[in-house]
């Protein structure tokens, strides 16, 4: 997981300034996901906490997609107030607007990579 953080790191801090999310689980989704965020450590307690990987537009859009989109695209897709609670908490922790770019490889699995203005000024 060290090596995977570093790679991440190395490898996107040459875009600019944004935090971001990889995220991976198998489509079943019957077991937690593998998370490696620099989100603020507040909001992804929450997000495990709360199970938001169940309801998130951004995985459920993810899902159903095989090119990058924007999270707008995401929220329009899915509306539902659980949706909406999920945004609002977000929110809280300066988690708004973003893009995600997916994977859906042959063995079942699917990984994200989110990235968004999260905690920036």
């Amino acid at each position: 997981m060290f090596e995977l953080a570093s790679n991440l790191k190395n490898t996107l801090h040459h875009l600019g300034e944004f935090s971001y999310s990889y995220y991976a689980i198998r489509k079943t989704r019957k077991t937690k996901p593998f998370i490696l965020s620099t989100y603020p450590s507040a909001w992804l307690d929450v997000y495990k906490a709360k199970n938001y990987h169940l309801i998130d537009p951004v995985i459920n859009y993810g899902l159903r997609n095989f090119t990058p989109f924007s999270w707008r695209e995401a929220q329009a897709f899915e509306t539902s107030d659980r949706r909406d609670v999920l945004f609002k908490d977000a929110e809280k922790y300066q988690i708004s607007s973003g893009f995600t770019f997916v994977l859906h490889d042959a063995a079942g699995v699917f990984a994200s990579l989110s990235i968004c203005n999260s905690g920036l000024e």
